[in-house]
């Protein structure tokens, strides 16, 4: 006899996130009310885990939980409660950032990558590395 159950997933498996997913779900909430009591016993394991600023937005989460949560609800909750947030990368103009790649690659000769925010060059060794440097003190 199952009296309640959660099945609690990572929603990306191939990269680390914090954000997880409810998977089979039975937590009744009449009569004994053993759903409640699983959910209470995962947060009372979890507790000590927290650190003071978490602590203290649990009673935000927990109240505005009853009309049920999203993942972009449950972010701009925090948001709103002072949570600090991650400055998310500026796209960059995929010309530009080609004509920088090929630009790097030509004075270097390594092979360059252009993302949001840096320009990579692969060196691979210290040799390479070596040449490398070579070329940028010749500029």
């Amino acid at each position: 006899m199952v009296l309640a159950e959660l099945l609690v997933r990572h929603t990306r498996r191939h990269m680390p996130t914090r954000r997880v997913a409810l998977g089979d779900v039975y937590l009744p909430t009449s009569g004994p009310a053993y759903g409640a009591v699983l959910l209470g016993a995962v947060v009372a394991e979890h507790l000590p885990d927290l650190d003071d600023e978490q602590a203290d937005l649990l009673p935000r989460l927990v109240f505005d939980a009853r009309d049920g949560l999203t993942v972009r609800a449950t972010e701009r909750a925090a948001q709103d409660g002072g949570a600090r947030r991650r400055p998310r990368a500026t796209p960059v103009d995929p010309v530009l950032a080609e004509r920088a790649r090929a630009a790097a690659q030509r004075l270097t000769g390594l092979p360059a990558r252009v993302s949001a925010g840096k320009l990579e060059l692969h060196f691979g060794d210290e040799t390479r590395l070596a040449e490398l440097v070579e070329a940028l003190e010749a500029l």
